[in-house]
């Protein structure tokens, strides 16, 4: 059987700001032999682009089997509807979690509850648990910490796992130090040893793939390069910041 091959089709950002979250996320493309599936979608205002990655290889919206999501919030699951013969693979933990009160009680607001409610009325979903394989090659891994029922999966072939949220960045991982967590902290840690005995990559939501070297995570990327536009007045500044993960600072 092939092997299962996965593209990084949007790269995440380790970026946020006091005003909101931006929600730009690593959406991963998985090829296998039993098809074309997405690790999350992203968020709407990444929907343009994330279909012309996949039509510059030759991929249709429709030609999309399954979308297997790392947790319920909405920068993560917004553009599911965008491939409507996929089915919606996500942990059972979290899909509960997601259409109950909790989220509400805990503090969470980042649950894209109606959205996954809709999949949901269209027969969509299917709730995996811990160590099931999705698909050839793919096996789903319980990550709670950032969620209760945060899921990465591990792809087998490449000793890498996908992670979402369960660890944001580098500097989560290096840091010990996570922003969001949902479920709790003892949680999150247990999750943080579980990565690190699974896999020698691991691909976060909101950064470049990093390996692990003792122990500390060391970012695949010498840079990473954030382009962007500001709208002043009657002129148009374009910008491009570069993360310098050599040596750890930011260039602009």
């Amino acid at each position: 059987m092939p092997k299962t091959r996965y593209i990084i089709i949007l790269q995440g950002y380790p970026i946020s700001s006091p005003i909101g979250f931006l929600g730009w996320s690593t959406v991963i493309l998985i090829i296998s032999g039993k098809g074309i599936y997405l690790i999350d979608t992203g968020t709407y205002n990444t929907r343009k682009i994330l279909l012309e990655r996949l039509l510059e290889l030759g991929i249709s919206s429709t030609a999309v089997n399954g979308i297997l999501l790392t947790h319920s919030h909405f920068d993560h699951i917004e553009n599911i509807e965008l491939f409507p013969n996929a089915k919606i693979y996500i942990s059972k933990l979290e899909y509960d979690y997601a259409l109950s009160r909790e989220p509400e009680k805990r503090g969470d607001l980042y649950v894209a509850k109606t959205i996954l409610e809709k999949a949901s009325a269209e027969k969509r979903v299917i709730p995996i648990e811990d160590n099931e394989e999705v698909i050839p090659g793919l096996i789903a891994i319980s990550l709670p910490g950032h969620t209760p029922g945060s899921m990465g999966y591990l792809i087998k072939d490449a000793e890498a796992i996908i992670v979402g949220d369960a660890v944001k960045n580098a500097y989560e991982y290096n840091k010990r130090e996570p922003g969001l967590v949902f479920s709790s902290l003892n949680e999150w840690i247990q999750s943080i040893d579980k990565i690190s005995r699974l896999a020698s990559i691991v691909i976060p939501g909101h950064d470049a793939p990093f390996k692990i070297d003792a122990g500390k995570a060391k970012p695949m990327y010498r840079q990473l390069k954030i382009p962007l536009v500001f709208s002043i007045n009657m002129e148009k500044i374009e910008l491009v910041l570069k993360i310098d993960y050599e040596q750890n600072k930011l260039i602009y």
